[in-house]
């Protein structure tokens, strides 16, 4: 934190660009008052303490540490007030940087902090930052900036704002400029990331679940028509039409089958059914390469509003390089590829919905976990949800019925292994990484 025009905001875009996963940027709320025409006439004191909501800032941090989603109040400049019905989701992250003029000024939000750093800058410098920002950027002219600024931005500096320094764990001088700060305090936030081992793939692979599938999770019936669907979509010669035509016609059983347990349930009748089919939608968990259900899905239900939830796989960059001295273990914890949430469109009225999830394999469990996790955040209750797989490891199930009991689980085949690399399951080979787009070439 430091003073408005102090570079706070450009040195967290500087440590934003050093390739944390999993990585949320906020700035504090200001109070949805109607200020009336004093601000306006720049007769508004903007950097008192009392034109901040540090109730909601607590709450949202708190939040965002737990990792739930938060909706964070969209403030214009240019009204001086909060954007109605508007606001930006943010979710939990490894790495959560929270920057403002007044970060350190309330001990409760103080709490919540890992590491509090202040950026001393020049007032001179201050001075023309702001002055540039608030005329080319937020239309004000030069008079109102200078007048606004002695009367109430450099009494609010030394009265409340520079006091808090005697909080900071670090203090940053030259803001931005100063590359090397910079670099010591991100090489300080790998150094913690690494020390608490936030790689949550590699944490759910280290617990110890039995090898058979949770009881409550349903499988298709291994009858000759599945093992044979299962067997074709492990050949890698299959061709393009065969393996998009055997993944459509094994996703449908798959879907039916849920459906039916859903059904059983709710101890639905004819008509009741028909109503929860009615209330469903789909979402699909995408991914930038591997097949899809979706086709089969709307094969069954083609009625259905659709939504998708985008994952990515990145490396995780704060693990060091394995060496030769690494056991087996702590070697795949160092080679995980963490899962990231890039995309979500969701229905609109999805919490009064019951949610079919798609997703063809599960292996880990924890891009299972997110995207039901996604979905929970926006309102859905957890036994209204019905998770499709077309292949799951033993392992990720038993992830996935631990942390939501409620989730109705239905998948083509369990299987036990997963290779070391996390995207592969032993026992299908290269199906999850496969993409209808690179069949057929040959």
């Amino acid at each position: 934190m430091g003073d408005s025009g102090g570079g706070i905001t450009d040195g967290d875009q500087k440590l934003k660009r050093g390739r944390f996963p999993w990585f949320s940027l906020d700035g504090t709320p200001h109070k949805p008052y109607i200020i009336g025409i004093g601000a306006y006439q720049n007769n508004y004191n903007f950097d008192h303490p009392d034109s901040f909501d540090f109730d909601i800032l607590e709450e949202t941090l708190k939040n965002l540490k737990d990792g739930v989603q938060v909706d964070v109040p969209v403030y214009d400049f240019n009204t001086h007030s909060r954007l109605k019905d508007t606001s930006t989701s943010i979710y939990g992250a490894n790495i959560v940087i929270f920057e403002g003029i007044f970060a350190l000024h309330d001990p409760k939000v103080r709490e919540l902090m890992d590491l509090m750093l202040f950026v001393d800058t020049d007032s001179d410098v201050r001075l023309a930052r702001r002055l540039r920002r608030d005329i080319a950027e937020r239309g004000r002219d030069i008079h109102g900036v200078l007048s606004q600024y002695k009367k109430f931005v450099k009494p609010a500096f030394d009265d409340y704002i520079y006091p808090t320094m005697k909080h900071a764990d670090v203090i940053v001088p030259r803001g931005s400029d100063n590359v090397a700060a910079i670099s010591v305090i991100t090489q300080h936030i790998i150094r913690e990331m690494d020390a608490r081992d936030l790689s949550l793939r590699s944490q759910l692979l280290k617990i110890k679940y039995p090898k058979e599938k949770p009881d409550s999770v349903a499988l298709l019936d291994p009858n000759p028509e599945v093992a044979s669907m299962l067997l074709l979509l492990q050949d890698k010669s299959l061709d393009k039409g065969d393996f998009a035509f055997n993944v459509d016609r094994l996703s449908r059983l798959v879907v039916e089958r849920g459906l039916v347990e859903y059904e059983l349930s709710q101890e639905a009748n004819v008509d009741g059914v028909l109503k929860l089919h009615q209330k469903m939608c789909a979402v699909e968990v995408t991914r930038t390469k591997g097949p899809s259900m979706l086709r089969g899905l709307t094969q069954v239900l083609n009625h259905l509003p659709l939504g998708s939830i985008m994952l990515v796989q990145t490396r995780d960059v704060t693990s060091p390089k394995p060496s030769s001295e690494d056991s087996p273990t702590s070697l795949l914890a160092k080679e995980v590829a963490e899962i990231e949430l890039h995309h979500m469109n969701l229905p609109k009225d999805i919490k009064d919905r019951v949610v079919i999830i798609t997703d063809v394999t599960t292996s880990t469990g924890a891009a299972a976990m997110m995207a039901v996790r996604v979905v929970l955040d926006h309102g859905v209750k957890e036994k209204n949800i019905i998770f499709l797989s077309l292949v799951a490891t033993a392992h990720g199930l038993h992830v996935l019925t631990n942390a939501f009991p409620a989730v109705k689980i239905v998948t083509a085949e369990v299987v036990s292994e997963i290779d070391d690399g996390f995207r592969r399951i032993s026992d299908i080979g290269h199906f999850g990484d496969r993409s209808f787009a690179d069949l057929g070439q040959a």
